[in-house]
Order: C-alpha cells, then sequence, then structure tokens
C-alpha cells in the first residue's frame, strides 16, 4: 500500500522557488550571448569589476555576476550587459546598445523571477523618436495632423517593415498580465517599441520556461539584422541625430533601471547595479570605444 502523503505536503514540494529558475535562465542567456559573440568582435571591458560587479552577493543573499563588452568600428556595438543574480529574487539581463552607424534596434532581454511571479522584459528599442509614445490602447494611432506627424507615420511603416513586422509574433506569444508599471512608466515608454513587452507571468516553472525560450529567438532577430547592410546610415546627419537620440534614451535607461533594481535591491544597492548595466555614459561611441 503507498503512502498516504498529506495534501500539505505536496503542496510544499510543488511550490516555486525562484532561485531554482536561475539555472534554466541562465542557461538561455549563455547560448544567446554565445551567438553574440561568435557573429560579433566583441572586446571583454572592466567596467563592472571597476564596480565590484565581476561577482557580488545582494542584500537579500543572492550570488550575482556581470560581464560586458564592446565592438567598436563597423560591428556596431556600443555595450553588451551579461547579468546573473541567483537568489530570492533571480534575474537573468541580456541588453545590447548598438552604436549610430546603423538604426538596428537596441535588444533588451530580461526576465525577474520572485514569489510574486516571472516578469519578462523583452524589447528591440527604436533608434528614431516616431511617435511609438502615442500609441492608443488598441495599438493604433491619432491621425496625423501636422507634417511631423505624416513623417512619423511614415518613418513608422518603414521600421515596421524592417523591424517589428518580423518581431512581432514573438514578442506576443509572452501573454501575461502588466508588469507593475513602477514609477518611471512614462519614461519607459518613450523609449519602447510598438512590439514591447513588459508582463508579469504566474509563479511557476512554465513561466520560466516560456521566459527562458524568448533569449535565442530575439538575438536571431537581432543578429540578422546586423548582417543586413540596407540598416547602414549615411555619414552626417542621419548618424548625429540617431547618437543624439542614443545618449538620452540610454541616460534614461539607467534611471529607469535604477529605479527598478531599486525596487528590488535597494536603493544604493540597486542604482550600482544599474550602473553597470547600462554602462558608461560619459563617454562618445559614434563607433568608438566606450
Amino acid at each position: 500500500m503507498q503512502p498516504v502523503i498529506p495534501a500539505l505536503l505536496l503542496s510544499a514540494a510543488a511550490a516555486f522557488s525562484p532561485k531554482d529558475a536561475a539555472a534554466p535562465l541562465f542557461a538561455a542567456q549563455q547560448a544567446a550571448l554565445a551567438k553574440i559573440q561568435a557573429a560579433l568582435p566583441l572586446d571583454a571591458k572592466t567596467y563592472p569589476a571597476d564596480l565590484g560587479l565581476d561577482t557580488f552577493t545582494t542584500s537579500n543573499g543572492g550570488a550575482g555576476a556581470m560581464q560586458s563588452w564592446e565592438a567598436p568600428g563597423p560591428a556596431n556595438i556600443a555595450w553588451v550587459s551579461d547579468l546573473r543574480i541567483e537568489g530570492p529574487t533571480t534575474v537573468a539581463s541580456l541588453t545590447v546598445w548598438c552604436a549610430p552607424l546603423k538604426d538596428v534596434p537596441h535588444l533588451c532581454v530580461r526576465t525577474t523571477a520572485t514569489d510574486a511571479g516571472v516578469d519578462v522584459l523583452m524589447d528591440f528599442r527604436p533608434r528614431a523618436a516616431v511617435g511609438y509614445e502615442t500609441m492608443l490602447e488598441d495599438g493604433s494611432y491619432p491621425e496625423p495632423d501636422s507634417r511631423e506627424a505624416f513623417m512619423n507615420k511614415g518613418n513608422r511603416a518603414d521600421l515596421d517593415k524592417r523591424y517589428y513586422d518580423g518581431v512581432r509574433d514573438l514578442c506576443a506569444s509572452v501573454g501575461g498580465d502588466a508588469a507593475p508599471a513602477g514609477s518611471l512608466a512614462d519614461l519607459k515608454k518613450q523609449a519602447a517599441s510598438p512590439v514591447a513587452v513588459d508582463a508579469r507571468l504566474p509563479a511557476d516553472d512554465a513561466s520560466v520556461a516560456k521566459a527562458a525560450a524568448l533569449y535565442e529567438p530575439a538575438v536571431d532577430a537581432f543578429l540578422g539584422w546586423c548582417a543586413d547592410d540596407q540598416h547602414e546610415l549615411k555619414p552626417g546627419m542621419q548618424v548625429t541625430s540617431t547618437y543624439a537620440r542614443d545618449t538620452k534614451v540610454r541616460a534614461n535607461n539607467y534611471g529607469i533601471l535604477a529605479d527598478y533594481y531599486g525596487e528590488l535591491f535597494g536603493k544604493d544597492e540597486g542604482a550600482n547595479i544599474a550602473a553597470g548595466d547600462a554602462g558608461p555614459l560619459d563617454e562618445a561611441y559614434v563607433g568608438g570605444a566606450s
């Protein structure tokens, strides 16, 4: 006769642990990172180590590690950040910031597992201000009422054709509920693409598996764009205007990350993690070193 196991014990045995999410998420992130390293001539940077983030312990007992690279010149990569934290709050974050020699979107894929849920952020951030922040709840945009609005409409159609239509289904597959907006919702909206994912999934292994399955196809799409010469920008005004927007968006990104990681690990610790993840903000990266 099989022993009778109380339902309470069964429930406890099946309980979700954010720490257990680390292995599948880190494996997926490593596979995606390996593809980037194979395709692009990345140079390792010591910036995370300078901030004490090459390996670190979080205030809630998590074990963290961060690596960063760049690929100056024609490779068009200003900053790559690989952040992994295993513990009561598990984070797997892969970010690639492009230099302004091409208008290929920046890549952001991050999963945060806590007892509250599995939060997924995935975006291919646009390199031009074309009014994405004006998108209505049904996915449409207000009718253009100015020359600038008409130009934005045309530019959005071009970016959809070259980039976003190809990843729309991937992003839509995440589902879930909207993740908590946080205090900088408007700032995040200004940087987001029309396919941005910022979702909360249930706190379970199935959600972790769904999140882990996003890293490689996101990187595959990104690397495909990087290899396509049609996305190169003309020297002069196109590069200059893209650089100006990148500088603003990247600085804003630090603020968004400081707010986000501050909520998870405390203000001071969060600000330091954000600094490492965002990369140096005070040096030009127009195809050059950071």
